[in-house]
C-alpha cells in the first residue's frame, strides 16, 4: 500500500482529516471535520500518480461545481474544490452508508430488498431535479448511489456531467465517449447528443440489475457488451423473476428503448409511474404501465 497522501489528524483548508473511507485507481475519499462547527464532511482527492492530468482535475471541479449548484434531499451536497499542488481535491458533505453496488454484492445485505420501492422513487425524483437544471449526469450505476441503513439515498459523482442545452449539444462530437459499459445508451456509445433520455436508459439498466441481480446486457468482453446495447433487445424481468409485476417490467423495457423516442420523455413520468405501481404482484395496484414499444420488443 503507498503512503498516504494525508495523514489522520492533519489539517486541510480548515478540515481535520479523520480516516481514509476508501482509495480508488485515481482517487482517494477521506472523512473530516469542520474545525469551527463540526460539520462532517467527505474529501475527495486526486492521488498523486494522476495529480496532474487535466481532464482528471477537470472532472474533479465539474463534480464540484454541479453538486455544490444543486439542492436536494438526495443528491450529495458539494463544498467547494481546491487546487493545490498534488492535491486537488473536493469537499462534500458526509453520508454514512455503503454504495447500492456494495449493498447489491453483499447477499448478508437485505437493505435493498427492504427499501427497493423508496430507494427508486428517490433516486427518480433526484434525477428529474437534475434533468429539471438542465443537466444529464450521464453516469448512473449502482456506484453512484448511496444508501444507509434506513434506505435513504444520495446521488453522487456528477464528474461526467454536462449541460443538454442547444449549444452545448453543437460541440458533443469533440468530447471523448464516457461512461460506464453496462448501464450506456446506444446514443451514448455512439458519442451522439445527449439529453435527458440517455439518463433514463440508464437508470432503467439499474431498475433492472436491481430486481434481477445483473445488469440488462452482460459478455465476455467490453466490445461485446456494447454491441448488445446497441443490437440486442431486453428480456423482460418476468422471465427471471416471475413475481415482477407487469407495470414495473413494462416501465423498465420502455426505458431501455433503443431509440430515445421511445423511452418515457421525462424522469418526472418515470418518478409517478413508480409511485403508483408496485414492483411484484403481490403488493400490486390498480396503476399500469404498458408502452407500445413493449410490444414492438417482444
Amino acid at each position: 500500500m503507498a503512503e498516504p497522501i494525508m495523514l489522520v489528524n492533519s489539517v486541510l483548508n480548515g478540515y481535520r482529516v479523520l480516516s481514509k473511507i476508501i482509495e480508488c485507481p485515481e482517487t482517494v475519499l477521506y472523512r473530516g471535520v469542520n474545525e469551527q462547527n463540526l460539520h462532517e464532511v467527505a474529501i475527495k482527492m486526486l492521488l498523486p500518480h494522476v495529480a496532474r492530468k487535466g481532464y482528471l482535475i477537470r472532472q474533479l471541479k465539474r463534480e464540484a461545481r454541479y453538486e455544490g449548484k444543486l439542492s436536494h434531499p438526495s443528491i450529495i451536497k458539494g463544498r467547494g474544490f481546491f487546487r493545490r499542488p498534488a492535491r486537488h481535491h473536493f469537499i462534500m458533505d458526509y453520508f454514512p452508508s455503503k454504495s447500492l453496488r456494495f449493498r447489491l454484492m453483499d447477499e448478508d445485505d437485505d437493505i435493498v430488498r427492504t427499501y427497493m420501492r423508496k430507494i427508486m422513487i428517490e433516486m427518480a425524483d433526484a434525477l428529474a431535479y437534475v434533468h429539471d437544471m438542465g443537466l444529464v449526469h450521464r453516469d448512473i450505476k449502482p456506484e453512484n448511489v448511496l444508501v444507509n441503513s434506513a434506505g435513504d439515498t444520495k446521488l453522487i459523482d456528477f464528474a461526467l456531467a454536462s449541460r443538454y442545452d442547444l449549444i452545448s449539444r453543437m460541440f458533443v462530437r469533440g468530447r471523448r465517449v464516457q461512461g460506464t459499459r453496462s448501464y450506456m445508451s446506444p446514443e451514448q456509445i455512439r458519442n451522439k447528443p445527449l439529453d435527458n433520455r440517455a439518463d433514463i436508459y440508464s437508470f432503467g439498466a439499474m431498475l433492472f440489475e436491481m430486481v434481477v441481480g445483473h445488469p440488462p446486457f452482460t459478455g465476455s468482453s467490453e466490445a461485446e457488451i456494447l454491441r448488445r446495447h446497441l443490437t440486442d433487445f431486453i428480456r423482460p424481468i418476468k422471465r427471471f423473476k416471475e413475481n415482477v409485476s407487469p407495470a414495473f417490467d413494462g416501465l423498465v423495457q420502455a426505458m431501455l428503448a433503443k431509440s430515445p423516442s421511445g423511452r418515457p420523455s421525462t424522469m418526472h413520468e418515470v418518478a409517478d409511474t413508480l409511485k403508483s405501481v408496485s414492483i411484484f404482484v403481490d403488493e400490486e395496484t390498480d396503476a399500469g404501465f404498458e408502452p407500445e414499444s413493449m410490444h414492438e420488443q417482444q
